[in-house]
């Protein structure tokens, strides 16, 4: 019997004639709340009516039972999606939940807000959360410094906020990186992972409840990025993240990679689409963006590719004089690299050539 089958003869056998008494209601919903926190996948499919590819169903449920949660991945397999799709569930099962969503910059996340969330998730794909957008339980506010969605039902929020110094401040239960390799660490650490704070929901505000540390919940922080060199910050994450997910700790880890033959069997993009991005793709490119492949130096290198990456860019280049120039300065000493060689020096000529091909 599949799950899907298991969770309609629930259905069946707790179907009554008679209306629930008050007691028997509350015991319902705390069933069925628990069932759903316990299993976001469910939640999106069964309840919010979001048809999910099997890695995606993966994906989110891990999210849920996840501490912090890091997903490693090419193009083409729906990050954003997944990092939209995990903050709804979040705002709608945790009242007072507050999501914060760094971002590059606000007109990239407007973009994300509005094709993810707005339009695919209040529109297409979910009937659930679209009469929820129609009757302004769900409402979306732009401002040039940030993004808000509210979800009024429950006073739960989404904030995007612009991943610079001034967007300290708030609070989050749930921090969600998107393709946070392009974020910089110094931000990250010093703005955003000082934000978690722990919900409160309304009982807890009860004396019998309000100094029980049991009850404090742990905030998650959701990592989602393409891969790229491996000196960049985000490889570093991700091994921390792959010895805690082995490790006994006591916090809970996840890890999930995939690349463009994931993508591919589930009919996000075709083989011949791959087939072409391959031909105007550089090997290093493809390895990269395709197939998942963080890329560095052999270990116990004495160059770094880093070392080589940062001297790719000349920040002191040397700039011919013109006929002009050198006519009127030289004779008074103003170019020393064109003064006459002295006696022990030693000069180096480099040469570099670069071809169109």
């Amino acid at each position: 019997m599949t799950l899907e089958e298991l969770i309609m003869e629930k259905k069946k056998r707790t179907k009554r004639k008679r209306r629930l008494t008050q007691d028997e209601r509350k015991r319902q919903i705390r069933d069925w709340c628990t069932f759903y926190r316990r299993n976001w996948d469910i939640y999106a499919v069964e309840r919010l009516g979001i048809n999910l590819k099997m890695f995606q169903r993966l994906v989110i449920h891990l999210i849920g039972v996840s501490d912090i949660f890091y997903l490693m991945c090419s193009r083409g397999l729906s990050k954003t999606f997944i990092a939209a799709l995990a903050a709804f569930i979040e705002c709608l099962l945790y009242p007072n939940s507050h999501i914060v969503l760094p971002a590059t910059t606000i007109k990239t996340a407007k973009k994300m807000v509005t094709d993810k969330m707005e339009d695919e998730l209040c529109g297409r794909f979910s009937k659930v959360l679209n009469w929820m957008y129609e009757n302004k339980l769900i409402t979306f506010h732009y401002r040039d410094e940030e993004i808000v969605v509210n979800f009024h039902m429950n006073d739960s929020w989404i904030r995007v906020l612009p991943a610079i110094d001034s967007s300290r401040g708030e609070r989050a239960t749930m921090l969600i990186f998107e393709e946070c390799r392009l974020l910089k660490k110094i931000i990250v650490d010093s703005v955003f992972v000082p934000m978690r704070s722990a919900r409160v929901p309304a009982y807890r505000l009860k004396p019998e409840y309000a100094n029980d540390k049991r009850l404090v919940e742990r905030t998650k922080i959701i990592y989602l990025t393409s891969t790229r060199y491996k000196h960049e910050w985000f490889w570093n994450a991700w091994k921390a993240c792959v010895n805690n997910f082995f490790a006994s700790t006591k916090l809970v880890y996840n890890i999930f990679a995939g690349d463009i033959l994931t993508s591919v069997y589930h009919n996000f993009k075709t083989q011949e689409d791959v087939d072409a991005d391959k031909a105007q793709m550089s090997d290093l490119e493809v390895r990269m963006e395709l197939y998942n492949e963080p890329q560095g130096e052999v270990e116990g290198s004495f160059y770094t590719l880093e070392m080589f990456n940062n001297n790719r860019t000349i920040k002191k280049a040397f700039v011919p004089p013109t006929t002009e120039e050198y006519v009127a300065k030289y004779s008074r000493g103003e170019f020393p690299w064109f003064r006459d060689k002295q006696e022990g020096e030693i000069r180096t000529l480099f040469i570099d050539f670069a071809f169109t091909d």
